[in-house]
């Protein structure tokens, strides 16, 4: 029996999340239109064996890929090429699905033929184990459950990992290999495909469950800054193919990828505000800043632009500093950390 839906599952040292992950889809109504790709990237606690247990059991629904260490952007880029499902879905080891969410998530991909399917989710905070839903259309819309032209969604939904499903034969087509031995690449791997959309679905029922408030997550801001090359490595990359293919694609697919990269760019320039050493900020900044102008005038100017319009303070913050040449960075490099002394 071919499979709807193809669920690639990243697991690196995941022991103490796996099986929460894996017990989410075990669900006797879709196992057997389902497949789950579980691939281990080279653990070196029990993750590979959380994970065999569940292939015997569920032979027809489970399969673990054994590799070598790659970062998270190769088991990205071994689930693509290894799918079989009509659909693909990438989930994290410590995160899961909503029963109800993943059954019509299921339904909707055996009855489409849609580029995506953009689906709300869930935010779960470790500390307070509260959930708060993800909206991913920004303002009211009367058409949940219909196919949309993405030139009526570039601006309205939001286009990441967790809200993502893909048409596999998508990603297939236009493979880009995601950047391997690094963090944040889920944001690659948002821009590389979003921008071949033509049009999706966008559902009412929230299916993914994100995990926030674990400390050893690449998205704690100590751990950003502590990899703060890595994410600028992503920056780079995602700003020369934003030049590669702006041309190529519609001015909506445009959109979305000036989305993508606006919110990187302010994730950047708040990362290395950040940093405890006032020089050290000053001087990552505005070489970010000036690289940014400099090798991709065009894309800071429209970065720029969406920025504003959204209102990120980040942003504002950073033409402020270039327009003054960051004179008084000392005291806005204070005033952000006393902020942030208070918060904590």
């Amino acid at each position: 029996m071919s499979k709807i839906l193809t669920i690639s599952i990243a697991a690196y040292n995941a022991e103490k999340w796996l099986a929460k992950c894996l017990d989410s889809f075990c669900i006797s109504e879709i196992m057997d239109k389902i497949e789950i790709l579980i691939v281990n990237d080279g653990s070196a606690d029990k993750t590979a064996e959380i994970a065999y247990e569940y292939v015997p059991k569920y032979p027809n629904t489970f399969i673990l890929i054994n590799k070598d260490n790659g970062g998270h952007g190769s088991t990205i880029n071994t689930g693509i090429k290894a799918a079989t499902g009509k659909y693909f879905k990438l989930v994290d080891a410590d995160d899961w699905v909503t029963e109800e969410g993943i059954i019509d998530l299921v339904k909707i991909a055996s009855v489409c033929s849609v580029d995506a399917i953009i689906s709300p989710y869930y935010k779960f905070y470790m500390n307070s184990n509260n959930m708060q839903i993800q909206n991913i259309v920004q303002c009211e819309f009367d058409d949940f459950g219909k196919v949309i032209e993405i030139e009526n969604l570039a601006e309205k939904c939001e286009f990441s990992l967790p809200s993502l499903t893909f048409k596999t034969s998508l990603l297939k087509d236009n493979f880009t290999e995601i950047t391997e031995k690094c963090f944040f690449v889920d944001i690659e791997y948002d821009a590389f495909y979003s921008c071949y959309i033509s049009n999706a679905l966008v559902s009412i029922t929230p299916v993914y469950v994100y995990r926030l408030g674990n400390d050893n997550q690449s998205v704690a801001m100590k751990n950003m800054v502590k990899r703060r090359d890595q994410h600028l490595t992503v920056c780079k990359k995602l700003m020369e193919f934003y030049d590669n293919v702006s041309e190529m694609v519609t001015e909506a697919n445009s959109q979305i990828i000036i989305k993508i990269l606006s919110n990187l760019y302010s994730s950047q320039v708040r990362i290395l505000l950040e940093i405890e050493d006032k020089c050290q900020s000053k001087n990552e900044l505005s070489l970010f800043i000036i690289y940014t102008k400099t090798n991709h005038t065009s894309l800071y100017k429209k970065i720029v632009e969406y920025g504003k319009k959204e209102k990120k303070e980040t942003i504002f913050l950073s033409v402020l500093l270039d327009k003054i040449h960051f004179h008084f960075y000392g005291l806005i490099h204070k005033i952000v950390h006393s902020v942030k002394k208070e918060a904590s």
